[in-house]
C-alpha cells in the first residue's frame, strides 16, 4: 500500500511539474533572419509563377495560383510579432487575405481579366519585400530613436571607412594642370627667354591679360563638363525621386513602398466592408498614383482632382476616361451618394478601361 502510494505520488508530482514547464514556455517570436531568408524564398517563388508564360490563362493555373496565396498567408499570419536587440515590429498581413478573397470571388464568378488578377497577385510579393525592408532598417539602426553616445560611435564607424577617408596627395592640381598644358601649347616657356624685358607697368598688364585668357578658358571648360555631365545627372535625380511617389495625393499620406496594386487593394478592401464611399476614394488615389508614375500627371500635396484633370490637357483619349472617373469620385466623396456594390462595379470597370 505505500508503495502504491508513493507511485502514485511520484506521477502526480512528475504530471505538475510538466503542466508548468508547459505554462512557463513562451512562444519564441521567430528569428528575424530567418524571417528575412523566408521572405525572399517565398518572393522568388512567387514571382517565378507569375513569369511563367499563360499565367493565370487557365482554370488550373488560377486554383494553383490561389494555392500559393493561401500558402503564404499560412506562413505569414496576420500580427507576426518580430523582435530585435532593441527594437519590435507587428506586421500587418491581412492584405494577403484580400488576395486571396479576389481569386475566389473571380472563381466564383467567372471573372476573365488576368491583368486584374495578376495586379493582385504580384502584390503580394511587393507587400512582403516592403515589410523584409522596414525589418531590414530597423535590425540596421535606421528610423529608431538611440541614445547621443550611439549616434556618435555609428557616425564615427561610418566615416572611419574608406570611401570617407581623405585621398592622399596626387601631385598638382586640376587648375595648375590646366595652366601647365596651356604654357605648353602656347609654348610660353620656350618663347619667354626671346621675350625682350618690358616695362613694369606693361608687365602687370600682361600678367593680368594671361590671367584673364586662363580663367575664360577654365570657367569655359567647367561649364562645358557642367551641361555634358551635371544636367544629365540632375535630371536622373530628380526623376528617381519622382518615381519613388509624393508623400500626399489628395490630403492622403502614401505609406513607403506602396504601389498602384497595393493602394487598390486597400480600396477593394474597404469595398469588402461595405465602405463603397471610400473604395472610390481609395481606388481614385489610386488612379492618379498610376498617372504619375507614367509621367502622365505631376503629383503634387497641394493639387486637387481639377488641377490633375488639366495636366491631361492634349490628351485627349486618356483625359476623358479620367474625366468621368473624376465624376464618380466627385459624386460620391463631396456628393450626396454614399456609394452601393452597383457603382463600385461601374467604377472598376472605367479604371481598368482607363489603361487599355
Amino acid at each position: 500500500m505505500k508503495n502504491r502510494f508513493s507511485k502514485s505520488g511520484l506521477i502526480s508530482a512528475l504530471f505538475v511539474g510538466l503542466l508548468l514547464f508547459a505554462c512557463s514556455v513562451e512562444v519564441s517570436a521567430r528569428d528575424v533572419d530567418d524571417f528575412l531568408e523566408a521572405v525572399i524564398e517565398k518572393s522568388k517563388t512567387l514571382r517565378e509563377f507569375a513569369e511563367r508564360d499563360g499565367f493565370l490563362e487557365t482554370e488550373e493555373d488560377r486554383e494553383k495560383a490561389l494555392a500559393l496565396l493561401r500558402e503564404t498567408s499560412e506562413e505569414f499570419p496576420e500580427g507576426e510579432e518580430l523582435k530585435g536587440d532593441d527594437w519590435e515590429f507587428k506586421t500587418d498581413n491581412a492584405w494577403i487575405s484580400v488576395s486571396i478573397k479576389v481569386f475566389e470571388d473571380a472563381k466564383s464568378e467567372d471573372v476573365e481579366d488576368t491583368e486584374y488578377l495578376k495586379a493582385f497577385f504580384v502584390a503580394v510579393p511587393d507587400r512582403l519585400e516592403a515589410i523584409a525592408d522596414r525589418v531590414s532598417d530597423l535590425e540596421l539602426g535606421f528610423g529608431r530613436v538611440s541614445s547621443k553616445d550611439e549616434e556618435k560611435r555609428r557616425l564615427q564607424q561610418i566615416l572611419s571607412r574608406e570611401e570617407f577617408m581623405a585621398a592622399p596627395p596626387q601631385g598638382k592640381g586640376l587648375l595648375a594642370r590646366i595652366m601647365e598644358w596651356l604654357r605648353k601649347k602656347l609654348n610660353l616657356e620656350d618663347k619667354a627667354p626671346d621675350i625682350k624685358p618690358l616695362e613694369p607697368g606693361k608687365v602687370d598688364g600682361v600678367k593680368q591679360a594671361i590671367q584673364g585668357v586662363i580663367l575664360a578658358i577654365a570657367v569655359g571648360l567647367i561649364g562645358f563638363l557642367f551641361f555634358k555631365f551635371g544636367l544629365p545627372f540632375i535630371k536622373r535625380q530628380r526623376a528617381e525621386r519622382a518615381d519613388k511617389g509624393p508623400s500626399i495625393i489628395l490630403g492622403e499620406k502614401i505609406e513607403a513602398g506602396a504601389t498602384t496594386a497595393s493602394l487598390f487593394q486597400e480600396a477593394e478592401a474597404l469595398a469588402l466592408e461595405g465602405n463603397y464611399r471610400g473604395a472610390i476614394r481609395k481606388g481614385y488615389i489610386s488612379l492618379l498614383f498610376e498617372l504619375g508614375r507614367k509621367r502622365l500627371v505631376g503629383l503634387a500635396g497641394h493639387k486637387t482632382n481639377r488641377d490633375y484633370l488639366r495636366d491631361l490637357k492634349g490628351k485627349p483619349k486618356i483625359k476623358d476616361k479620367f474625366g468621368e472617373l473624376t465624376n464618380d469620385y466627385e459624386v460620391h466623396w463631396y456628393g450626396a451618394r454614399s456609394g452601393d456594390e452597383n457603382s463600385w462595379e461601374e467604377f472598376k470597370d472605367r479604371y481598368r478601361s482607363a489603361f487599355d
